[in-house]
């Protein structure tokens, strides 16, 4: 499945970009006469931004050995000097520290973190020596440190029990050293204790994000100009989602801390146990008492505790996981360290700080560990603030700097035999982290020096020392360690880019039509074909060409050939006069892997498999009867929802919000039989849709590109597909599980469908299967696929139905009143409505059809292909060709509508047009053998639950909003939800008026 709205890939703009100034590039790039360092050869535009590699800190210096330890290389159009040496660390972070001191201006770190206001990103000037003069002397100062003594001392030991106390066999070191860290920051940093609840999870979640967004290829940072590639790629949208969420965390975290003047508290607050101020507490006090002479908003303090939590958590476990995985290799230096340890702690059970000092062993571990893994193995890049002379080679102003500090500590000129673990080099000898021994600069050095060292270190040598005090460490029977580190700096843009230079003039003289009758086309381009017109909203874009080239017209999404059919006729003949043709689905990486192979009914291939499953949809799970059998459910949760709005103390109702809210608790009590409360599971399997959604709109080369799949294993698309498939199987197999044990008597608390003894659709599945009611084999992964279908298109298109509606309603009052009259009428004096009224309301029917017609939820139908070489309107479709049909083109047409861009419900009174698949002008939902089998359970639910909100409110926009002002926008993807939440004002209004 691919989401067309997502095919603008910023690849496409790019790769234009490059053909057209290929031949203007070759002429650039005079020195004018300076005498610049040595330069790998470069490429045009993207420069040596394809040998930057999978891990840059490696490949950047196999480039040093040949060119030098300064050397010049181009990141797309950015200079930037490459530092390899001791010495030449020494001239930029020492003798020419000022004049290196800036931060290159990155799009990421400006919104995220308040304008670059932090110490890490924001630019050398007086607000950073400011900052920096606050977290030195304030926030991490030795005295600092030391008070928070006692939260490393409590936390060590809570990780020592965690794993006396566990009961695998086989520990998680990593997860177990990220928690450590996590819990320490957040009490410190924070004053909140580390449970691994929702609030701290989100904030990983958060930093994930915020990791991967760093890591991905923005080309307005590279190339000048073509910064608009990340507002149509979607990078500018996470960035500012992001920072919203971000800011959202931060705002509470200082409420809570103001609050607690107040006498408020958090239950997760701890820094009163002993007296100690958190970070927090210290940066509101200087804020407050105005103790700095720069002014501290609130925006610093926030961008300085990102810098804290983010820093702090990070790096430190880093450290600490590299050591104690060269320990495992070097059994015998672990013994040592261990002797070392137990030898200071003689009969003691625990460790304290004060020991530390007597464990010089310990420090030299620590300190080679660094050395061979630093964490940061190319620190933050500078930014040359004038003209300068390194080394006799002119550097330009504003030329990036990035010093490479693995490297630098690997050159066999200053360390013998460097890539050997070896702690006893740091025996008797001065060289330490602090940034005056410039072969050694784990940490940086200068003013842009990490000034958080001594935080972390006094966190490393206690847990490394309580772990060699208190345990035995070994490798997993027959295992043997991966030293494999995750790089970031994959950029599958460049190979790709790289491919579409050597193909292009092949590309130029191919495409042959042998001789037949193809639907008129728009020209196209080489490789990519017409994917870059297919724009942000591709059912906009697309009825935009069909009016110049046809309503049957074909396109080219890079070698593949696409149909796209924008009138009634042209869809009466895919989808009736020839369905059998057109039944098959085009093959997809993602479905294939997350739904099992495609064995679900929306990705299936058309044969024998896709036809039992269906048969067991329809005539199982999703007929008359079995919608019917579930009405209690939707009348319950829809009343639920009522009084959920009725009882909101907020003036303004999410009314998005509470409608995804609906749909999820339907179908969670009707597919797989629990309560939807919103709690971890549930939220996981919604994490899990959202990342299925934002996979199925990333452009994945192979399904266009013959030959291309690989660059799906370079840039990731693999991997977290393969997690994501993972996490699916898992999930699914839990949910039988529980059911299957249900029978045994077992039972989940969350579990309700024994209350009035209806099985939900998981328990029909599973008795099919015991029963073998169907005439082929219901394997599990049969059972996973079809409930994947029913959970994931159930709640999807249902909740974005209802949202339309209202919107359109309050777009339209007088419309809105018409129906709440209606409604009311038909309730009469009763508190609540039932299905068994909808019969009588036809222009609640009339206003959800004119919704559906409106805003089709899924546009573009998903996409169809020929089975055979075939005739459509006197037009070639070749076999394997694709047809995409554009629903919303159709049910917009001024041929068969009138004033069709008009909400007007009128027009489907005393008229037999229905969404049913019979008529071809009206299709949200499909028609034929594809057609979708769930309107039924779709419309009980949109019918039901729109008549009691008109019943039971009258809602309004908020104060200062008109109709006209009412954002429409949409938001790209497979199902087109409306872009911003729908805010209302609802209110109660007796259902006797």
């Amino acid at each position: 499945m691919i989401s067309f709205a997502y095919l603008i890939i910023p690849v496409v703009s790019f790769i234009l970009f490059i053909i057209f100034v290929f031949k203007w590039q070759l002429n650039t790039g005079s020195t004018s006469g300076k005498r610049l360092p040595p330069s790998p050869p470069k490429l045009p535009v993207i420069g040596n931004l394809h040998q930057v590699g999978l891990y840059p800190h490696r490949s950047l210096q196999a480039l040093s050995k040949r060119y030098g330890s300064l050397m010049l290389v181009h990141l797309g159009q950015v200079p930037a000097v490459i530092v390899s040496s001791a010495d030449a660390a020494r001239e930029i972070m020492k003798n020419q520290d000022l004049i290196f001191s800036n931060r290159p201006k990155s799009r990421l770190p400006d919104e995220v973190v308040y304008g670059a206001k932090d110490i890490a990103f924001t630019s050398y000037g007086e607000h950073w020596r400011q900052v920096r003069s606050i977290c030195v002397l304030q926030l991490l100062s030795t005295k600092r440190v030391q008070s928070f003594r006692h939260v490393r001392e409590e936390e060590t030991s809570l990780m020592i029990d965690k794993i006396r106390n566990s009961t695998s066999s086989l520990i998680n070191l990593s997860d177990m050293l990220v928690s450590l860290a996590n819990c320490i920051v957040c009490r410190v940093a924070l004053g909140w204790k580390y449970s691994g609840g929702d609030t701290i999870k989100k904030l990983e979640s958060m930093f994930k994000e915020f990791g991967e967004l760093s890591g991905t290829f923005n080309p307005g940072d590279y190339i000048p100009g073509l910064s608009w590639i990340n507002r149509v790629n979607g990078f500018d949208a996470r960035v500012a989602k992001l920072a919203k969420l971000f800011d959202e965390f931060w705002e509470r975290v200082i409420e809570e801390h103001r609050d607690r003047k107040k006498g408020e508290k958090n239950p997760n607050d701890i820094s009163n146990e002993v007296g100690e101020p958190d970070l927090v507490d210290i940066l509101l006090e200087i804020q407050r008492e105005n103790k700095s002479s720069l002014d501290i908003e609130t925006d610093i303090i926030k961008a300085v505790i990102f810098d804290m939590f983010g820093a702090g958590t990070d790096t430190t476990s880093t450290a600490l996981e590299w050591a104690l995985t060269e320990l495992l290799r070097h059994p015998k230096i672990m013994k040592k360290l261990q002797n070392e340890v137990r030898q200071v702690a003689r009969n003691k059970l625990e460790i304290t700080e004060d020991d530390l000092e007597k464990m010089p062993y310990l420090k030299a571990v620590i300190k080679e560990s660094l050395r061979v893994h630093p964490p940061l193995p190319l620190l933050l890049p500078r930014e040359a603030m004038q003209d300068s002379k390194v080394m006799g080679y002119d550097i330009g102003v504003g030329t990036r700097v990035i010093i490479n500090a693995w490297a630098i500590a690997r050159d066999p000129v200053l360390w013998k035999n460097p890539n050997d673990f070896n702690p006893e080099r740091f025996l008797n000898t001065g060289i330490d982290f602090k940034g005056l021994n410039f072969e050694y600069i784990p940490f940086g050095s200068g003013r842009r020096g990490c000034p958080g060292i001594p935080f972390a270190m006094a966190v490393d040598e206690l847990a490394l020392a309580k772990l060699m005090l208190n345990f035995n460490f070994m490798l997993p029977i027959g295992k043997e360690l991966n030293m494999s580190s995750l790089a970031y700096l994959i950029i599958p843009l460049v190979s790709f880019i790289l491919f579409i230079i050597f193909v292009f003039k092949w590309q130029l003289i191919t495409g042959s039509a042998a001789g037949k009758r193809l639907p008129p086309s728009p020209p196209k381009f080489p490789v990519i074909g017409n994917l870059h017109q297919v724009g942000l909203y591709p059912h906009r874009s697309l009825q935009a060409l069909s009016k110049r080239y046809g309503s049957l017209m074909l396109v080219h999404l890079g070698r593949v050939p696409a149909v796209i059919v924008s009138s009634a006729d042209g869809a009466r003949e895919i989808m009736k006069n020839q369905d059998v043709i057109f039944s098959n689905r085009p093959k997809s990486r993602l479905p294939d892997e997350v739904v099992y192979g495609s064995k679900d009914i929306a990705f299936a291939s058309y044969g024998e498999h896709w036809r039992q499953v269906r048969s067991i949809c329809v005539l199982q799970l999703l007929s008359n009867k079995r919608v019917q059998s579930f009405r209690y459910v939707r009348e319950e949760e829809t009343s639920l929802m009522i009084d959920k709005i009725r009882n909101s103390s907020s003036s303004l109702i999410n009314l998005s919000d509470m409608l995804v809210s609906l749909a999820n608790c339907i179908v969670c009590r009707v597919a797989v039989g629990w309560k939807y409360s919103g709690e971890d599971t549930i939220m996981k399997l919604e994490s899990m849709y959202k990342e299925f959604g934002e996979l199925s709109g990333t452009f994945n080369p192979g399904d266009y590109i013959p030959g291309l799949s690989w660059i799906n294993r370079v840039n990731g698309f693999d991997a977290r597909v393969s997690k994501l498939a993972k996490l699916f199987d898992e999930f699914w197999e839990r949910v039988i599980e529980e059911h299957r044990d249900r029978k045994k008597g077992e039972k989940n608390p969350n579990d309700i469908s024994n209350e009035v003894g209806e099985p939900d659709l998981v328990d029909i599945l599973l008795e099919i299967q015991k029963e073998n009611k169907s005439s082929f084999d219901v394997e599990t992964d049969i059972i996973k696929a079809v409930i994947f279908d029913m959970f994931g298109a159930g709640t999807d298109t249902t909740s974005t139905a209802l949202e339309w509606a209202l919107t359109e309603l309050l777009r339209h009052p007088k419309i809105m009143k018409k129906l709440q009259n209606e409604v009311k009428q038909v309730a009469g004096n009763k508190l609540e409505i039932t299905e068994d009224d909808l019969e009588k309301m036809p222009y609640l029917k009339a206003v959800i059809k004119e919704s559906l017609r409106v805003h089709p939820p899924v546009p573009l139908l998903l996409p169809r292909e020929a089975m055979q070489d075939t005739k459509v309107m006197g037009y070639d479709i070749g076999v394997g060709t694709r047809v995409i049909i554009n629903a919303w083109a159709i049910a917009r047409d001024p041929v068969l509508w009138k004033n069709p861009d008009d909400f007007n419900p009128e027009r489907f009174l005393n008229t037999g047009i229905d969404f049913k698949g019979l008529n071809f002008e009206y299709i949200p939902f499909g028609s034929g053998r594809r057609g979708c089998p769930g309107i039924s359970f779709a419309m009980a639910v949109d019918e039901l639950a729109l008549a009691k909100l008109m019943l039971n409110f009258n809602f309004t926009l908020p104060i200062g909003v008109t109709e006209r002002d009412l954002d429409m926008s949409e938001l790209s993807g497979i199902t087109v939800h409306k872009k911003l939440p729908l805010l209302v004002m609802a209110t109660s209004h007796s259902p006797y008026l």
